[in-house]
């Protein structure tokens, strides 16, 4: 998971996260100054010896964390946050499952992994924001900027607005593995486009259109671009 860059500068920039003797492993403290600027939709962490105070709303914390190497390669790192305080439910992005984090959404994660784990940019530009947002919750009870729903619905919102088309193996494979596939594989194998009363693929079962609007549109995305690049929906 750590290459010896990544060790050299952890040492240096956050002294406090420890890895193990094999590097699949850091653990210890992550002490953050963070900004959001909502007007340009802007993330910045702030260095401590930083006199400057950027747009937005500052907020600052620690939290004590683990970030464990993912037995899949084509997965982020495990990010768990042990801090009794902090409800570990869906609406914060953790799973319940294991309580570990969701720091972000499908195709993003793909994106990231792209030329393999880049661990700086995932620490600083996931885990730290991630870290932030709990912080942001805590203060005015939202997210700080859009999220994604869980599960389906999540995955087809992360299309949305991420996605393209060499991504459609990887949004097709995690759907695949989703209780509802049986449901998707029959919206996208119909001879219609989605429709907006289709049942939402969240526990309310609500119309789509009115319950996950976005996640409609992923799916008519996804609709199309297969049609169009004359992509198989099973393997």
């Amino acid at each position: 998971m750590l290459a010896k860059n990544d060790i050299e500068w952890l040492a240096t920039t956050y002294p406090h996260l420890v890895p193990d003797s094999d590097s699949k492993e850091v653990k210890g403290v992550i002490q953050f100054i963070g900004a959001y600027d909502a007007t340009q939709n802007k993330f910045t962490l702030v260095g401590t010896e930083d006199d400057t105070v950027p747009d937005g709303v500052v907020l600052s914390g620690e939290y004590n964390v683990v970030i464990r190497e993912n037995e899949s390669f084509e997965r982020l790192p495990k990010f768990f946050v042990h801090d009794a305080a902090l409800p570990h439910v869906a609406s914060r992005h953790f799973y319940p499952r294991d309580e570990s984090a969701c720091v972000c959404g499908v195709i993003e994660e793909a994106r990231l992994l792209k030329g393999g784990l880049n661990f700086r940019l995932y620490l600083e530009e996931l885990v730290i924001p991630f870290l932030y947002g709990q912080k942001y919750y805590d203060e005015y009870g939202v997210w700080p900027w859009r999220d994604y729903a869980h599960d389906t619905a999540g995955a087809l919102e992360s299309y949305l607005f991420e996605g393209t088309p060499e991504f459609i193996p990887v949004i097709l494979k995690r759907l695949r593995a989703m209780p509802d596939w049986n449901m998707v594989k029959g919206i996208l194998l119909n001879k219609d486009r989605p429709k907006g009363h289709t049942p939402c693929f969240c526990p309310q079962h609500d119309h789509l259109r009115r319950c996950h609007p976005d996640a409609l549109e992923g799916i008519r995305k996804l609709y199309f671009d297969l049609r169009e690049h004359s992509i198989k929906i099973e393997e």
